[in-house]
């Protein structure tokens, strides 16, 4: 119910902002892009840190608009994203007290599994009251830096749980070296419980241990091997004329 409360409230408060702003992926390290956004001054800022190739821009819309009109001219990847607000940016300041308010009486508990929060980089270990909900919104998301921690502790199966797995490319790259498996849960247009299994089987595919039990219920088992199929084979000689 919490969980429901942040997302509405947020939601809420950033269509205040639509019309005003834009964001978008550019396919370059965090200090090139910072550099090149200098010249605009505050009308751009780094809302995201996907990889150490891969960064978000956030900010005025007629800014944006320029600044993907000069990547795409030197042949550089930057593509909008389908929204029509800035967040991660100033833009969310006017809205924070909104936001604070309404979020004041949640009553947040000391994450229960080990949580890496992409607003700090590492793992986080207090409450996730309304003032981190605000900061996860205003601040640069360092969403390379959580999974850095995560691999650092020896884990590298990735499960996506979102309505399309649009982070999927930055975690693959992110845990290649550690031969990492990255999944989703729900694809865009398919959003049922046959994705769901879908990518439950993709993990199997990939080696990883699960529990069929969790999705067939008591009545269910474990995967067992299977015999090797029997080739059924045909020689065909090479003969010398």
């Amino acid at each position: 119910a919490d969980g429901a409360r942040v997302v509405v409230a947020r939601s809420r408060a950033v269509l205040a902002l639509c019309g005003r702003g834009g964001m978008a992926l550019i396919e370059r390290p965090v200090e090139e892009v910072a550099a090149r956004i200098a010249a605009y001054g505050d009308a751009l800022s780094v809302a995201a840190v996907n990889t150490d190739r891969s960064t978000v821009v956030s900010g005025e819309a007629a800014s944006m608009d320029a600044l993907s009109e000069s990547l795409q001219s030197e042949g550089i990847f930057c593509r909008r994203i389908k929204v029509d607000y800035a967040s991660h940016c100033a833009h969310i300041d006017p809205v924070l007290p909104e936001i604070r308010a309404q979020l004041a009486d949640l009553a947040p508990q000391v994450p229960a599994l080990p949580f890496y929060s992409a607003v700090t980089g590492l793992r986080h270990t207090a409450q996730l009251d309304a003032e981190y909900w605000c900061q996860n919104l205003r601040r640069t998301v360092r969403f390379d830096r959580a999974v850095a921690a995560l691999l650092a502790e020896g884990l590298s199966v990735f499960v996506q749980v979102s309505p399309h797995p649009i982070l999927a490319m930055p975690l693959t790259h992110a845990s290649a070296a550690a031969e990492g498996v990255v999944v989703g849960s729900l694809e865009r247009d398919r959003g049922d419980l046959s994705q769901i299994l879908q990518s439950f089987a993709a993990l199997c595919c990939q080696g990883v241990p699960v529990t069929l039990k969790a999705v067939l219920g008591e009545g269910g088992q474990d995967a067992v091997p299977l015999p090797p199929y029997a080739f059924e084979r045909r020689r065909f000689w090479i003969v010398d004329t």
